[in-house]
């Protein structure tokens, strides 16, 4: 390795001089391995463990739950499913009992995602938020996530941090900063086959032609897979899938939504859908069913009678998150 290195820099007598001194040659070789080591990973290798670029570029529609550990993965797998959603929003429910407001750190969401591709081949797209802060940060996100067994990783468009009263708004940061986070995930990535996903939530405040304006953007800036979060209607949807047809596989998520759930899956497909996401089925299937369960125990144990406090049980009930953003 030495040897090659004199050789490159050779074309510079005091580069070759300087390299005669042992300890800084020695150092020199070290710098060098790592950043070509990297940047021949980032050229031209690809990751071997559940490819979902392979998978986007199959004629066949995705159908993706949400899943938060090592089980819900094992079981999604055992049920057929090629692909994965590690859902931010899951792991703050399951982890954490708390809402999907930023609180889990890029430590956590690794160390979950390490137990699940130990026991999974499958897909998995990670839900990384906003990316952990700027565009730097989201360079280490996508290296960290990459390390942990990520196949695609999804990066959204608000704001890092959110007061009370922006939650539900959903406040953005600007187009311009969303595409530097795009450029800077794929300049970050390991393996050629990760799949960086961009999401846009700024539909529910600015509309569908704001949201086509931005999805333009952040695919001129490297997007291998677009999301627009909120879209409510066929017509809408439709009018997504026309304008991003051949240039891009488009995501959705039809949940909580009565006329788009409505759809079947080959619906979806004939619209131009690549991929289904059912982020919060499992999560709200399971702690509806654990919750079932300890309520039939507590009454064996105490004796009386069984009393549901939560009413309609979906996640955000079931963790009484708006008592925890009262607080």
């Amino acid at each position: 390795m030495e040897h090659w290195i004199l050789l490159v820099y050779q074309v510079t007598g005091s580069c070759a001089r300087w390299l005669t001194h042992k300890r800084a040659r020695h150092s020199l070789s070290n710098l060098l391995s790592t950043r070509i080591a990297n940047r021949l990973v980032a050229v031209g290798i690809e990751n071997q463990s559940g490819s979902l670029k392979a998978l986007l570029q199959s004629s066949k529609i995705l159908a993706v739950p949400g899943v938060f550990d090592g089980m819900t993965a094992w079981l999604a797998q055992k049920a057929g499913f090629e692909a994965i959603f590690l859902s931010g929003a899951a792991v703050s429910a399951s982890q954490l009992a708390c809402p999907d407001i930023g609180l889990t750190t890029l430590t956590e969401l690794a160390s979950t995602l390490e137990r699940i591709r130990l026991r999974t081949n499958a897909a998995i797209l990670v839900d990384a938020d906003s990316g952990f802060g700027n565009a730097h940060n989201v360079r280490r996100t996508i290296r960290t996530l990459e390390h942990a067994g990520a196949s695609g990783i999804q990066l959204e468009d608000q704001v890092e941090t959110k007061d009370r009263e922006q939650i539900m708004l959903r406040p953005l940061v600007s187009l311009e900063q969303m595409a530097d986070k795009i450029k800077a995930a794929q300049d970050a990535k390991l393996y050629t086959n990760t799949v960086i996903s961009a999401r846009t939530d700024s539909f529910s405040s600015c509309g569908l032609a704001e949201s086509l304006d931005r999805t333009e953007a952040y695919l001129e800036a490297g997007a291998d897979l677009i999301f627009v979060e909120g879209i409510k209607r066929k017509e809408e949807l439709t009018e997504l899938c026309e304008k991003f047809k051949g240039r891009a596989p488009v995501a959705c998520n039809i949940m909580n939504n009565k006329e788009l759930s409505a759809l079947k899956i080959d619906d979806l497909s004939q619209m131009g859908i690549s991929l289904v996401l059912y982020p919060l089925v499992p999560i709200e299937k399971s702690s509806n069913a654990a919750f079932e369960a300890l309520l039939e125990l507590a009454e064996i144990a105490q004796g009386g009678a069984r009393v549901n406090p939560f009413g309609d049980r979906n996640i955000a009930n079931l963790i009484d998150s708006e008592a925890y953003l009262n607080d």
